[in-house]
């Protein structure tokens, strides 16, 4: 018996079929050569994942416009798409209480731009700053995220004149860019993660009032903030994570991370070149791991973990820095600041230390550690360069300094090692020649030309198991 299909059902199956064969480029492909951004996503619920098509518009608004509705109008934990192609971003992009990814297809295919002008200057937008809200330029901001914030696979520039020289209310005018990216995390314990993100900044005007301070624009270029409402004692935990990133061309600071509580931190594998710092503070019982970047700065240093002279919260801070290859052209290669909660180790670094082009800072030393540590480790550090020390410890007590590297020229003014009076019970194991400059009380300095073999005596043993460690878990 031979089955019978109406007309209507047989059309309606071939329909159907015909939309089944159709890949999602044969559906949208349109889409993406008209003139204006587009955002797909479904009319009855709110998307899982949302494509973004770039515009084309260079004024910035109408790709701000649809990447801000994709990341408000995504549901909790989705992914926004931005498909491959140039954005170009004029304004703000603000996405309160975002939970979810936003990533490209690649830095080299998604590319936004900044795209303000002293004629057409970025507007500002209120962020959670170290002292209380502050009306700043951001290109992008989260704040009061919950959840999860993830940020990869796409690449931020600026608009060559973007920077602008005029004085207004701000630190340097309508187009001081505070910052790519600024995460301000309310009570809520977050994880962020950028990853295969570059960061491309711009030259500040030749000739102009800031040049020599900034050199390059903007002003910092991740920054994550915790609470500050019950400092020392912040609220805001989590897992924050900036990997296999590059930053170029980042005026104060690339990396800020800071008022974390019982949070964990890795930046690792990361490029920069011609930057200011990476910098983490105001800290409470969290771990510090900067580990495998190569760095290249100016003026204010590489690494800086610091209190910034601020109350330290009652739990320990571990940190980790190690792996890193950096070279830095004024004051620190790593400076551990003034804190009395932070565990230190400091292992395996490839430090070389220039003269400051800007004039700001002198080539200071390749690590310093400043008042409140104790018992900090810093092991096989290679320092090389013309800096007033390759260490300095100032305050720091019962100390262990073993293996480093030290033994190429430095400046007449001071040492390799500098220890300040105020400094007591450090332990200098050094491999190779070196120099030291001993203000302190009881320090002791042994050095060898070789580390081979054993040449561990007992007073060495003594200081490791004094920290809990041996020999053998050494890094």
């Amino acid at each position: 018996m031979k089955l019978l299909i109406p007309f209507s059902l047989r059309m309606y199956a071939i329909l159907m079929l015909t939309l089944l064969a159709c890949t999602e480029e044969d559906i949208t492909g349109d889409l993406a050569y008209t003139n204006k951004a587009h955002i797909e996503s479904s009319p009855y619920a709110l998307p899982t994942m949302v494509n973004v098509y770039p515009s084309g518009d260079m004024t910035g608004m109408t790709d701000a416009n649809a990447i801000e509705e994709a990341l408000r109008n995504a549901s909790p934990g989705a992914t926004v798409i931005l498909k491959a192609g140039k954005y170009f971003v004029g304004r703000p992009i603000v996405t309160p209480g975002f939970h979810g990814i936003l990533k490209g297809e690649g830095p080299d295919k998604t590319r936004i731009v900044g795209v303000g002008s002293p004629a057409a200057p970025f507007s500002l937008t209120t962020i959670r700053g170290d002292f209380g809200p502050t009306d700043l330029a951001v290109l992008f901001h989260f704040p009061d995220p919950y959840g999860k914030v993830i940020v990869a696979d796409l690449s931020v520039s600026l608009k060559k004149g973007f920077f602008s020289e005029t004085i207004v209310s701000g630190f340097i005018g309508p187009n001081d860019l505070f910052a790519f990216f600024v995460i301000d995390i309310g009570y809520d314990e977050v994880n962020t993660s950028f990853h295969n993100v570059a960061l491309k900044g711009i030259a500040v005007n030749e000739g102009g009032p800031f040049e020599n301070l900034l050199r390059s624009q903007p002003s910092q270029g991740i920054v994550v903030h915790g609470l500050r409402d019950h400092f020392p004692f912040p609220i805001s935990g989590g897992d924050h994570t900036i990997s296999h990133s590059r930053f170029h061309q980042i005026g104060l600071q690339a990396i800020v991370l800071q008022l974390l509580d019982h949070a964990r931190l890795k930046i690792h594998h990361n490029q920069l070149s011609e930057v200011k710092q990476i910098i983490t503070r105001y800290l409470n019982g969290s771990r510090v791991e900067i580990e495998h970047n190569h760095i290249s700065s100016f003026s204010f240093g590489a690494v800086v973990v610091t209190q910034e002279f601020q109350p330290s919260g009652e739990d320990k801070n571990q940190i980790l820095i190690r792996n890193n290859t950096i070279h830095t052209d004024g004051f620190m290669g790593i400076e551990i600041g003034a804190a009395s909660n932070f565990q230190v180790l400091i292992a395996h670094n490839h430090i070389e230390v220039g003269p400051d082009p800007t004039g700001f800072f002198s080539n200071f030393t390749g690590i310093g550690l400043f008042s409140g540590q104790d018992r900090a480790i810093l092991h096989r550090n290679t320092i090389r360069g013309i800096s007033e020390s390759a260490i300095a410890l100032f305050g720091v007590s019962k100390s262990l300094l073993l293996g480093n590297e030290v033994s190429e020229h430095f400046s007449t003014a001071a040492a390799s090692y500098w220890l300040d009076a105020n400094t007591f019970h450090n332990l200098v194991i050094n491999r190779g020649e070196a120099s030291y400059l001993d203000e302190g009380i009881a320090n002791r300095f042994v050095f060898v030309p070789e580390l081979k073999g054993k040449i561990w005596d007992a007073e060495i043993n003594k200081a490791l198991q004094e920290r809990g460690l041996s020999k053998e878990m050494l890094p």
